[in-house]
Formats: structure tokens, C-alpha cells, sequence
């Protein structure tokens, strides 16, 4: 009977790690993510990425929309040529765009930790978003 509990044991822990290690996709795709950006106070300027389930990338930097592709590569999430609209923008949202951009890239890092989608460029450039509330 022991050996019995041991296995049941044993795979109710390989599934429990399975869960907790889920695959990219699952956890960005068709979900929108906000960063907080600094001196932007309205909740709808602040930028935004959402990850649509077809490979779509959708979203807002603060200044323009931004739109592309995405795809889980290797087991990480990989980003495709980004195109944005061309408002010039001043001051914190011109700022946060820049941050955004120089962390989108073909050589990205992407993670989930805590919670928080962690973008983190090819030259170190970092943002971290965090799921946004659903609308009714």
C-alpha cells in the first residue's frame, strides 16, 4: 500500500510542476498588459501590450499605437517587425515610448515574474507590465 501512496504522490508533484511552468504563449497570449509609466497619470495613456492568440501584437506606448507579431521561439517569446503610428510626443509619454521601443525588439528577453511581464532589451532597456484588469 505504501508504494501505492509514493506514486500517487509523485505524479500529483510532476503535475503541480507542470502547471507551475507553463509554456510563453499560455501565459501572455490574449491578455493585456500595462505598464506604469512616470508622469503619466491617466490610467488609458499609460502603455499597453496585448499578446492576441494569432500571433498579433496590439498596443499602445504611451504616444502612438503600436502593432506586430510575436511568436514563442525556442521556448521564449520572440517579437517580429513593429510598426507604430507617428505622433510626436513631448515630455513623459514621448519617454515612455522610447523606453517601450528600446525594449521591444527581435533580441528580447521576455518573462513572467511575480506577476509582471518583464521586457528586457537586447542593451539592457527593461519594462515591466503588469496584467490589466478585464472590462465587463
Amino acid at each position: 500500500m505504501k508504494p501505492m501512496r509514493l506514486s500517487i504522490w509523485i505524479v500529483t508533484l510532476a503535475a503541480s510542476a507542470c502547471a507551475a511552468a507553463l509554456a510563453p504563449d499560455a501565459q501572455v497570449a490574449g491578455k493585456q498588459w500595462v505598464a506604469r509609466a512616470d508622469g503619466i497619470d491617466d490610467a488609458k495613456q499609460q502603455p499597453r501590450l496585448e499578446f492576441v492568440r494569432d500571433g498579433r501584437l496590439t498596443g499602445y506606448t504611451g504616444c502612438n499605437r503600436l502593432s506586430g507579431a510575436w511568436r514563442v521561439e525556442d521556448g521564449a517569446v520572440r517579437f517580429g517587425a513593429l510598426a507604430t503610428t507617428k505622433r510626436a510626443c513631448l515630455g513623459p509619454a514621448g519617454d515612455a515610448e522610447k523606453r517601450l521601443l528600446a525594449a521591444l525588439g527581435e533580441r528580447s528577453r521576455v518573462s513572467v515574474e511575480r506577476g509582471k511581464l518583464v521586457i528586457q532589451g537586447a542593451g539592457g532597456e527593461r519594462v515591466e507590465l503588469v496584467e490589466a484588469p478585464s472590462t465587463p
